[in-house]
């Protein structure tokens, strides 16, 4: 006969609050034949639940269940209170700090004050030349020159996160790959194709620190080898390119390919890229376009030129290469986008996961070679005040216009 003794339910301690990114689960001690499982904002239990990175106020409560079978009472089994659910905690995600535009000037009257997006759980306040932030500041009409910030605070209180407050002094985590080395993003069509100089390049992405030594590419024509002991960066992205590539990415570079000798050329109209590992095992691969038919990977031609990775075995022969791609053939993805401008790029719509799309263009690139394809920002950025913006309310020189000289 067998019986179970659960243990007490644990208490826990809330997070602590982020910004514009995933928090902590809390720490809860081991039990010996217990799992501790997590339920963010009422939902279903689970061991690794799926924390949010949407800004709001959440929620956490945790329990111990049954790890495997005893007797009757079967793993997954909860106690009853006092043996249950934990104490309820809360934690805010607050968003990134608004991005705001300065308003237009005004003729002796009030100027109209920012556009702030709004997000759930919080209020957008505004300062006035530094003065205090409020959701419905006082528009001066005096002429001069005005500034204004922006801010979110919490509207309601969120666990012993009082309503009102801020992110102030957070940041958000940077969003690092993880997962598998995959090919991300391939730029074929670089501003600078002469010759044989081209400023093409792609990204591999995959879980920081994973081993890509003497990984190679090859596209019918070339082959490219990455040196021994090579790992993936702490970024999560390896990128590879040449001294021709475009100042937007080229200091994302990992691997320069004018330093192998080897200056790939991707055709603009359609090919395949295809990656294989150390031991000559098919990786990953993506064709696009509309490649002749020694560019397609059932049918492609053999490579006539290669890079070798310093420290690396010997490459398989060109003919064996070939072989390889033919056989892997239905294995590579196939990015269904048409023709793309200059410094475009085909990208995987979520870092090694997700479908091909043309590049997101995020800011004021063209591609995100060397960083996330996520719309979540690639790098930390802060919660709290937004950038100051100025306008000019101008005096009046009649009783009907401003003067032209402050027009």
């Amino acid at each position: 006969m067998s019986v179970v003794i659960f243990p007490s339910a644990p208490v826990i301690t809330s997070p602590t609050n982020t910004c514009n990114s995933a928090f902590t689960l809390p720490t809860v001690d081991p039990v010996g034949d217990f799992t501790v499982e997590f339920s963010i904002d009422g939902g279903t239990y689970s061991a690794t639940p799926a924390v949010p990175t949407t800004p709001g106020c959440h929620t956490v409560t945790a329990r111990y269940v049954l790890a495997a079978d005893c007797g009757t009472t079967l793993a997954g089994a909860v106690g009853s209170d006092p043996c249950g659910e934990s104490n309820e905690v809360s934690v805010v995600i607050f968003p990134s700090a608004p991005v705001i535009a300065a308003p237009s000037n005004t003729c002796n009257s009030a100027f109209a004050l920012p556009t702030v997006d709004p997000v759930g759980d919080f209020t957008v306040e505004f300062s006035i030349d530094g003065g205090t932030y409020s959701a419905t500041p006082t528009v001066p009409t005096t002429p001069g020159c005005h500034t204004v910030t922006a801010r979110y605070v919490l509207a309601s209180d969120c666990g012993t996160t009082l309503a009102g407050a801020g992110g102030d002094g957070l940041m958000s985590t940077p969003i690092v790959p993880s997962g598998a080395p995959t090919i991300n993003e391939v730029l074929f069509n670089a501003s600078v194709e002469t010759g044989s100089t081209y400023g093409e390049g792609w990204e591999i992405a995959g879980t920081p620190g994973t081993d890509i030594g003497c990984f190679y590419f090859t596209d019918g024509d070339f082959v490219v080898q990455i040196p021994s002991g090579t790992t993936i960066p702490a970024d999560g992205f390896y990128v590879i390119g040449s001294t021709s590539s475009n100042s937007s990415w080229s200091g994302n570079i990992d691997l320069l390919l004018t330093s192998t000798g080897v200056i790939p050329n991707l055709t603009n109209g359609g090919e395949y890229l295809a990656m294989f590992n150390g031991n000559n095992g098919f990786v990953d691969g993506v064709s696009w376009g509309s490649p002749s038919s020694s560019n397609t990977p059932a049918i492609t031609s053999a490579p006539s030129v290669a890079a070798v990775g310093s420290g690396c075995p010997v490459l398989p022969s060109f003919a064996m290469i070939q072989s390889n791609v033919i056989a892997n053939a239905g294995s590579i993805n196939i990015a269904a986008v048409g023709s793309l401008g200059d410094e475009l790029s085909i990208e995987l719509s979520g870092d090694v996961t997700g479908s091909w799309q043309a590049s997101a263009a995020p800011g004021a690139t063209t591609n995100t070679m060397g960083s996330t394809n996520s719309p979540m920002p690639p790098a930390a950025t802060p919660c709290g005040a937004s950038n100051e913006v100025k306008c000019i309310d101008l005096p009046i020189r009649t009783s009907t216009h401003c003067a032209n000289e402050y027009l």
